[in-house]
């Protein structure tokens, strides 16, 4: 018989200064602030603005909190942003005034009828993201919309702030809710998240689905607890709640569909069975989403709903001088070593064991990685590659860059790990 789904406590946030508000103007249209730059492509008097490489949570919620809620027609203007092509030696100031048509793309890409600015030259027309000096920011003339939010108006963001606690809401497809001590009236008891932002001010703004009413906890201290639906058990309700990572999605073809920060093991533990079985997920112990790692490819031999780990391992290489006598000839050599815990003293990593249910990483995110690469076999003569159970992250040396090796009844549990750079080292894998 299988476990029944609740709401289970995944973080709680305490601190001065909430206000909730139930369907009341929307402060993200004329206080909302994006902070990444997009592309943008003039062909003839269509503008397209392109965040299709975006994955910031808060610049996504940004997206669909205003463009989402247009209506063709609706005018907003983008004040001129300086923009400089240091390949080119062109400078320039992008900017004018648009008439919203539609959107692409899930609502990344937002096609405008230019009204003026965006001027077309025969030579320049498409704007690099990588070009902005500043990222581009909107004037909306529709700031009617109203939402039920609730809004952090005194935001630690040194310690503790609404933020830090990784809400992604019905926005993305994810079921999960607040409390908070004080409630009352419509505010009482679960509400469910529709999405967060933060505000120009650095204010905080908690979207709620719907039904709450006016309630000022500005000087109360109030502790606001959030749910997220799924099977628990106790192993991971155990998981400290504020190690904190990134979380990763990808579709069946293995491309990246998401990146989302601020998660404990716990959140991407439940949000990963709302997934399917179209998708996989799986949780990295890091800060941020680096976007150029997301056209790195995943080798895999079919769809995994939870890639996580329960023991991993992170290696680096020294590059050692030898003398064998006063008058000998220093020769150079390379070793490959590892930190358990990324600290302490070195040791060597020729051969390692672990003991793991789930799975193992091995880190190879270190800088002296560049130039190497990792391959893993399943045959002490390094001749039968590991083609089952294996997801790869990045390449060596760069942020981001692992191996994860699923512990399943046809993994090996012995591997054979060869790093091939200057020289060929061999690492032997007991799991």
């Amino acid at each position: 018989m299988s476990s029944p789904s609740t709401l289970n406590t995944v973080r709680n946030y305490k601190n001065y200064g909430l206000v909730v508000l139930g369907n009341t103007y929307d402060p993200i249209l004329t206080k909302g602030w994006i902070s990444s730059s997009p592309n943008i492509s003039i062909q003839g008097s269509t503008c397209y603005i392109d965040y299709s490489h975006v994955y910031n949570t808060e610049d996504l919620i940004f997206l669909k909190k205003t463009f989402g809620r247009f209506s063709s027609g609706d005018t907003f203007y983008v004040p001129d942003t300086e923009y400089y092509d240091h390949d080119k030696d062109f400078r320039t100031y992008a900017g004018g005034t648009l008439n919203y048509s539609s959107a692409l793309n899930n609502g990344k890409i937002i096609i405008g009828s230019i009204n003026s600015g965006f001027t077309l030259t025969e030579n320049y027309n498409f704007y690099s993201k990588e070009n902005f000096v500043n990222p581009p920011q909107y004037i909306f003339s529709n700031t009617g919309f109203t939402g039920n939010y609730i809004l952090n108006t005194l935001p630690n963001m040194g310690s503790s702030s609404l933020s830090d606690m990784g809400f992604l809401g019905n926005q993305f497809g994810f079921e999960e809710y607040v409390d908070f001590s004080g409630a009352t009236a419509e505010n009482y008891g679960r509400l469910k998240v529709d999405g967060f932002s933060t505000l120009k001010d650095k204010q905080e703004i908690l979207y709620i689905l719907s039904g709450t009413t006016y309630q000022n906890l500005i000087n109360q201290a109030t502790q606001l607890k959030m749910y997220i639906r799924g099977v628990s058990d106790v192993t991971e309700i155990q998981e400290p709640e504020n190690i904190t990572g990134i979380y990763r999605i990808y579709d069946s073809t293995n491309q990246s569909v998401n990146c989302f920060e601020n998660q404990n093991y716990y959140q991407v533990y439940l949000r990963n069975q709302a997934l399917g079985s179209t998708y996989s997920g799986f949780w990295i112990n890091c800060e941020n989403c680096p976007n150029d790692i997301f056209a790195e490819g995943i080798a895999t031999d079919g769809v995994q709903t939870n890639l996580v780990f329960d023991n991993s391992v992170y290696l680096f290489i020294n590059q050692l001088i030898r003398t064998t006598g006063p008058s000998a000839i220093p020769s150079t050599f390379y070793a490959v070593y590892t930190q358990r815990q990324y600290s302490g003293t070195p040791q060597s990593a020729s051969r390692m064991s672990f003991s793991i249910s789930q799975g193992l990483k091995i880190d190879l995110s270190h800088a002296s990685l560049q130039g190497w690469e990792f391959d893993i076999f399943i045959d002490p003569q390094y001749t039968i590659p590991l083609s089952q159970n294996l997801y790869i992250s990045g390449k060596p040396g760069y942020n981001q860059s692992f191996v994860l090796i699923q512990s399943k009844s046809n993994t090996p549990r012995t591997l054979y790990c060869r790093l091939n750079g200057p020289q060929t080292l061999s690492v032997v894998v007991n799991i």
